[in-house]
């Protein structure tokens, strides 16, 4: 890593609600997947995603945006009651 790179390295904290050791899993494999994120430390109890990297805050949002388990800053239904996803070949 360049020191170029290092001065741009930031930490982001990011609201999500997480209800099951599942959920923690995925938005850690997800937040991993991410080019530029180093760190990733998630608190489901307080409900915060500590993310260290050189990366966009937005990209992260938007990457966890996309994931069905977890939302940012919205409750989320538990995995019996949540309806299921309509396919938009099957409407």
């Amino acid at each position: 890593m360049s020191k170029e790179e290092f001065m741009k390295i930031q930490t982001c904290v990011l609201k999500v609600n997480i209800h099951c050791d599942g959920c923690k899993q995925k938005v850690k494999k997800i937040l991993h997947k991410i080019e530029g994120v180093f760190t990733t430390k998630i608190d489901a109890e307080q409900g915060k995603v500590t993310v260290s990297g050189n990366v966009d805050p937005s990209v992260l949002i938007k990457k966890l945006l996309k994931s069905e388990p977890t939302q940012l800053g919205q409750s989320v239904q538990s995995h019996a009651n949540r309806p299921r996803r309509q396919r938009w070949w099957k409407q």
